[in-house]
């Protein structure tokens, strides 16, 4: 072997090392999501959720099929609901099992703190 392929197999052994010690939480990993779906899809997905939490008092990421613009990590979608519960939108209720889109895994159930009766 010469010391060239040496040097760069020893300098793959270490980068290999380095990035498996610095894994990213779940959190960090959802918070990078977010940040790369852009600003635009992100203010649209908010008033996304906005909009639903106002005519549900119960409602889920399904109830947002269709009516978010897409991107490529459906993660960032998660994070959203978060920041929607950040702003006060929305609380954590529990886990409800999904529909034939999802496979039936469950997804987390949220509960509108906006809901506003008959604005559906």
């Amino acid at each position: 072997m010469t010391d060239r392929l040496r040097e760069a197999v020893a300098s793959l052994a270490a980068h290999r090392r380095a990035k498996a010690e610095a894994q990213p939480d779940l959190f960090s990993a959802i918070a990078s999501v977010v940040e790369h779906a852009g600003n635009a899809w992100r203010v649209a997905t908010l008033d996304a959720i906005v909009t639903v939490a106002q005519r549900k008092p119960v409602l889920t990421v399904e109830d947002l099929d269709g009516l978010v613009p897409p991107t490529v990590d459906l993660r960032a979608l998660g994070g959203m609901m978060l920041e929607a519960q950040r702003h006060g939108y929305i609380r954590k209720a529990g886990w409800v099992t999904s529909g034939r889109e999802r496979h039936g895994r469950p997804v987390r159930e949220w509960v509108s703190l906006i809901f506003r009766d008959g604005a559906a």
